[in-house]
């Protein structure tokens, strides 16, 4: 088993299902649950595999996207949690799916070796990406739209045309490419990849400016700071590193997880960076000197997923604990645990206006909660 395998089996349960291709609009109703006195959540029920694989808003925080090993991509009002439409096509679990940047669109990354590109108004699959080698693990638009860069099991991340599928390069790793991201401005690609490194190329010749090279496993995540001067690394030996864009020199090796490291994700003001582990905890640290400020420690369980609410200001925690929990990201300190899903919680993002958590589970279902609703009823405890 190869150490990209290896990956996505620690962070995900994936079951294989072949489905039915077509796309419908649904008529599923929300779910309003009490999880504890004076907290409720709404729930997003219609999946029938695990809802681990992908979740997002749009832009304007008024739709959410949701993935599944079932093979289908759900749509939902993110206001009252009504299911809108059912996306079918793929014949197998979907990997990765995001909107398009200005909403329109919608692409998945699947394991039958297809990327769609769908049109969110009539459900329907505009474009197909084949990779005929192997299965898909992302996909991602470019900045304009225009572009759609996937990454493999084929060893390769490779760019493509939106408006008529053509392959425009290929970008080769020694090992799958776990993930792949455009520049801001559109002109270069960040990559990870089972080989152990992470890669910046040129996005138009596919020539590879920059590789990071030193850690001694997968590389489970490599996220740009927010000005892209610097990139962030974590990995199963433990480790994170910091490295510089440009040249891509390693600036910093930073240790004190006690397990796998399964993300890294800047604040907004690209002042600290936080670290998610299976050691059970979140870590907060300086991005200019990588000195670990704080560390969110209270979950009983590994924490795949953390985010940083759009002010800053606080930090919500995905535990396999059944859990998500709300901190405070200059003090550390645990201000709400949201309670509720009946399996291990695999993300949690915050909306755009930072009023609510969006987090998705391997019970199936998603839930949408109200920070203000959690805050008061932690306050009444």
């Amino acid at each position: 088993m190869n150490n990209s395998l290896i990956h996505r089996l620690c962070i995900m349960i994936v079951c294989l299902t072949t489905i039915h291709a077509n796309a419908r609009h649904a008529t599923t109703q929300p779910v309003l649950a009490e999880t504890q006195p004076g907290a409720t959540s709404v729930v997003l029920r219609g999946h029938t595999g695990s809802v681990i694989s992908s979740a997002a808003y749009n832009l304007e925080g008024t739709r959410i996207l949701t993935a599944s090993s079932d093979g289908t991509v759900r749509i939902w009002d993110a206001a009252t949690g009504k299911e809108l439409a059912v996306l079918r096509g793929h014949r197998q679990a979907i990997q990765t799916a995001t909107f398009s940047p200005d909403g329109k669109r919608i692409v998945t990354a699947s394991f039958d070796k297809t990327a769609h590109i769908w049109n969110v108004d009539t459900g329907e699959v505009v474009t197909t990406l084949t990779d005929p080698e192997s299965v898909l693990w992302s996909a991602e638009f470019s900045p304009d739209g225009k572009r759609v860069v996937t990454g493999s099991g084929d060893k390769t991340a490779r760019v493509w045309n939106v408006a008529n599928g053509q392959e425009l390069t290929v970008l080769r790793h020694e090992d799958d490419v776990l993930d792949a991201t455009f520049t801001h401005d559109g002109k270069r690609i960040l990559t990870r990849s089972g080989d152990k490194t992470a890669r910046i190329w040129d996005a138009e010749s596919a020539e590879e400016l920059a590789v990071f090279r030193g850690h001694e496993n997968a590389v489970y995540s490599a996220t740009f700071s927010p000005d892209e001067k610097r990139v962030v690394t974590t990995s199963s030996d433990k480790t994170v590193r910091i490295w510089d864009t440009a040249t891509g020199r390693e600036l910093a090796v930073l240790r004190g997880h006690e397990s796998y490291v399964y993300i890294a994700v800047f604040s907004p003001d690209g002042k600290r960076f936080l670290t998610a582990s299976a050691d059970k905890t979140v870590r907060i640290w300086d991005a200019a000197t990588g000195k670990e400020f704080v560390v969110l420690s209270g979950h009983e369980k590994a924490c795949g997923s953390a985010a940083f609410s759009p002010n800053g200001e606080h930090v919500v925690t995905a535990s396999a604990d059944k859990t998500a929990r709300l901190w405070d990201a200059d003090s550390g300190k645990e201000l709400a645990v949201l309670n509720g899903h009946e399996g291990a919680v695999s993300f949690a993002i915050f909306s755009p206006d930072g009023r609510r958590i969006l987090t998705t589970s391997s019970d199936k279902t998603a839930r949408i909660w109200n920070i203000e609703d959690a805050l008061n009823q932690a306050e009444r405890k």
